[in-house]
Order: structure tokens, then C-alpha cells, then sequence
């Protein structure tokens, strides 16, 4: 009797499942991958929220796609990297808190923090103790490359996943007629990174702040006029 009523709880269990799944608000075409683990973005106006925080509605046939675009664009951790190593080129005479970057910058504290023991372990910035520490770059801002700096935190930069090694191991290398066009769209890319240092982001950065400074100045001048 145990045996037999063990079979008719599994039963009852399977079916409960069945009908729980068929009363979900999604088809059977869709899944929901959650915005945070993927890191781009699709749809805002299809933008559910589930558990806390946004997901996406993906459909199961363009998986595929969608995942080759993640390769094409530089997440929130290569971005804030290269802002927070802004921050310290833009005050190499001292020691920057990290709290000082989450503000001018407006990015979590947490989120830096962790990006920050990357750019430590690899030696590009070093800490320093005390009531007047925090961080400096290890070296002059001219000997930095935006494309160091990115490829520690991103990976390989490459828009496809068949170049990121030295030997493209796919096997429709030798007849693909598109690897010609991304093998371009790479070399651009390590192009322009490759040769835009810190210390040229920090002339820029000076650049934007008179201009605004500039703007502050005449806006004041007319409003007392």
C-alpha cells in the first residue's frame, strides 16, 4: 500500500507541475534570462520584473544571436575601469578615495571596489594606507593604453568568439567569407585603443571641464546683464 500510494503522489505531483508551467505568463517560444547575468540590453518595452530586478524576454531561436552580441560591446566593469583610472591621472599628486570616484563618477562603492582589487592584482594602480590614503597609478598616465586597460577587465576585445584565440580553431575558417569583415572590425578596434593612452583621456578631460567652465561663466554674465 505504501508503494502504491508513493506511485499516486508522484503522479499527482507531476501533473500539479505541468499545470503550474502552463499558467506561467510567458509561451513556449520564450525565456527569461535575467538582465544582470547577461549584461546588455534588449527590449525596455518588453522589460519584466522578476526577483527583485529587470529581466528579458529572449526568444529560444535567437539565443545564438543574441549571445554573439554581448562580444560586440564593452560591459559596465571595462567602462568603469577606465573611469576610475581617469579619476587617479586626473590627480596623480595624490592618494584618490575610492569613495572620492563613487561620487564625482556616481557608481558604487561596492562595484568599484571590486574592480579596483583587479586593477591592484595586475599592478596597474597601488594603495596606500592611512588617513590620507587611497589610490595612485603605478606609472606615468602616458604609459597606459586604453586597450590594457580594457582587455584586463573585459577579456578579449575581438566581435566574434573565433578570433579571441591566437589560432582560429573554427572549422569553416578556411570557406567563411565573413571572417575577412570582423578580422577589419577587430584591427579597428585594437587600432583605436591601442593608441589612446590615459594621459590623452586626461587632455580631454581637461578640454570638456574648461568648455563647461566656459559655458558657466557666460550663462552667469547674462543673467546679470
Amino acid at each position: 500500500m505504501t508503494i502504491l500510494y508513493t506511485c499516486i503522489f508522484v503522479l499527482w505531483l507531476f501533473s500539479f507541475s505541468i499545470s503550474m508551467l502552463n499558467t506561467l505568463n510567458c509561451n513556449h517560444s520564450t525565456i527569461f534570462i535575467r538582465e544582470k547575468k547577461v549584461g546588455f540590453h534588449l527590449h525596455p518595452a518588453e522589460d519584466h520584473v522578476q526577483y527583485g530586478y529587470p529581466v528579458n524576454p529572449i526568444r529560444i531561436e535567437n539565443i545564438k544571436e543574441r549571445t554573439e552580441e554581448i562580444y560586440m560591446k564593452i560591459s559596465t566593469k571595462g567602462r568603469y575601469a577606465l573611469r576610475m583610472m581617469l579619476e587617479f591621472a586626473m590627480h596623480p599628486q595624490e592618494c584618490t578615495k575610492i569613495s572620492q570616484v563613487a561620487q564625482r563618477q556616481q557608481i558604487s562603492v561596492k562595484y568599484l571596489e571590486q574592480i579596483v582589487t583587479v586593477l591592484c592584482k595586475a599592478g596597474y594602480v597601488k594603495s596606500m594606507r592611512g588617513a590620507q590614503g587611497g589610490y595612485r597609478l603605478s606609472r606615468d598616465a602616458a604609459d597606459y593604453t586604453v586597450g590594457e586597460i580594457l582587455r584586463l577587465t573585459e577579456g578579449s576585445l575581438s566581435p566574434v568568439a573565433c578570433l579571441e584565440d591566437e589560432k582560429n580553431l573554427c572549422k569553416r575558417a578556411d570557406s567563411c567569407a565573413t571572417l575577412g569583415i570582423w578580422k577589419q572590425l577587430e584591427d579597428a578596434i585594437s587600432n583605436v585603443v591601442d593608441h589612446a593612452t590615459l594621459a590623452d583621456l586626461v587632455e580631454e578631460q581637461k578640454k570638456k571641464e574648461q568648455v563647461k567652465k566656459e559655458q558657466v561663466r557666460k550663462e552667469t554674465e547674462n543673467s546679470h546683464a
